[in-house]
């Protein structure tokens, strides 16, 4: 697992391993195929532990919202995103 050094708030893409494939056709309480999916998890990193790392797809003033964790076991590769998430000054 390659993980780069990271602070709370850096975009991130997370290529990663899913234990079950869930298709286009995925809906809340589908369980899925039991066939593996490598998958491309775009976000902002918020922090992370032994077991898992917690990622956010949205973050603004007031705080994250969707925040998902994936198992650290099943991360294969962490890419720190070269982009500034800054407010571009107004015209």
């Amino acid at each position: 697992m390659k993980i780069p050094k990271l602070k709370v708030g850096d975009p991130i893409c997370v290529y990663w391993l899913d234990a079950a494939s869930h298709g286009a056709e995925w809906t809340e309480g589908h369980e899925g195929t039991p066939e593996e999916a490598h998958c491309f998890t775009l976000g902002f990193y918020l922090g992370r532990t032994r077991k898992i790392m917690v990622v956010a797809q949205t973050w603004e003033r007031d705080g994250v919202h969707s925040k998902f964790e994936i198992p650290t076991g099943c991360i294969e590769e962490v890419t720190l995103l070269p982009v500034t998430c800054e407010k571009p000054n107004a015209s």
